[in-house]
């Protein structure tokens, strides 16, 4: 797997969560949704920029 895979299965499974904790928010306590919507925005934009680097760097597959 290379980085790049690595990334956007990253990608997709914070996508995942997000929906997750969006759905519980519409149930649970709203000041404690906020708390993990802000922590779920904060991994999403780590996440984001190191898909950029991983697209940045020529993967082995494309050199090939």
């Amino acid at each position: 797997m290379t980085m790049q895979d690595a990334t956007l299965l990253i990608g997709r499974l914070l996508l995942v969560v997000l929906y997750v904790v969006r759905g519980l928010g519409k149930w649970g306590d709203l000041s404690r949704m906020k708390n993990l919507g802000l922590a779920g925005g904060l991994l999403i934009l780590a996440g984001m920029g190191a898909g950029r680097f991983a697209l940045m760097r020529p993967s082995s597959r494309l050199s090939a």
